[in-house]
């Protein structure tokens, strides 16, 4: 994982950043998830799943973003504020 090397070149520099996480991996990385969060650093939702949203209906896209918000607010209890969409 490049996370953990950021992580603590970030605190070794002082800079506080914002991660983007995607959902299926919180859920895979709870611990880095919480560690991100106990460093100061902002965290940004980028889906669950990473998929083109513009193909998706309505319902899905909006079930993206909220299981993702809904599991990072379950392990640092913060809701994001910040959403990146996939591929721009």
């Amino acid at each position: 994982h490049t996370t953990p090397y950021l992580l603590e070149l970030f605190e070794q520099e002082g800079v506080k950043a914002t991660f983007f996480l995607i959902g299926n991996q919180v859920e895979k990385n709870e611990e880095l998830v919480l560690e991100i969060s106990r460093n100061g650093h902002s965290i940004g939702n980028h889906t669950y799943s990473h998929q083109f949203l513009p193909i998706l209906s309505s319902r899905k896209m909006e079930k993206e973003i909220l299981v993702t918000n809904k599991r990072i607010k379950e392990i640092t209890g913060v809701y994001p504020v910040l959403f990146r969409p996939p591929f721009g």
